[in-house]
């Protein structure tokens, strides 16, 4: 059998993996921004104290040098709960479900698991505020760093298409 037999059902799995993932960053950076939103605007004290319950648990999870996954599909759930629309729940449980191994993927970078916990405290931060508008750029600057690293790229702080000094 030649190589190129073997090769070339390899690549197109690997790229309709790639395009598989990058379809769901597109669908992710129009969602959850706008889901963190509602989040901000309908989260009950109980939904933010909770959201601060799971925060409290991958920051001793990162300390403890582990990833954090299951706090971090469980804060993005929280959220999605929070917007208070059943919908945008189940929708935001399917997104979480194709999501798992390219979380799995990038929380196993050096440095991912603390910086993703940072993110997530400041998207809280903005929820906690009822700051609407704060909540879904802090979203949308996770995301954009998120799939930067699952794509092998490392975007800075502000990329999720806000210019420095805006």
């Amino acid at each position: 059998m030649s190589i190129d037999a073997l090769v070339a059902p390899l690549a197109l799995v690997m790229t309709s993996q790639r395009e598989a993932i990058g379809e769901l960053f597109e669908a992710r950076r129009l969602l959850e921004p706008a889901i963190a939103a509602l989040a901000a605007s309908r989260a009950t004290p109980e939904e933010v104290q909770e959201m601060e319950r799971i925060l409290d648990d991958q920051a001793r999870e990162v300390a403890a040098g582990r990833t954090g996954l299951a706090q971090d599909a469980a804060f993005h759930t929280a959220i999605g709960t929070a917007a208070h629309n059943r919908a945008i729940t189940r929708i935001v449980h399917a997104i979480m479900d194709l999501l798992t191994q390219s979380r799995e993927e990038s929380l196993n970078t050096p440095g991912r698991p603390t910086r993703s916990h940072q993110d997530h405290r400041r998207i809280l931060q903005a929820i906690a505020r009822r700051n609407a508008a704060a909540a879904r750029q802090a979203m949308l600057d996770h995301i954009v760093a998120v799939e930067g690293l699952v794509h092998g790229r490392t975007p800075e702080r502000g990329e999720g298409g806000r210019r420095a000094g805006a």
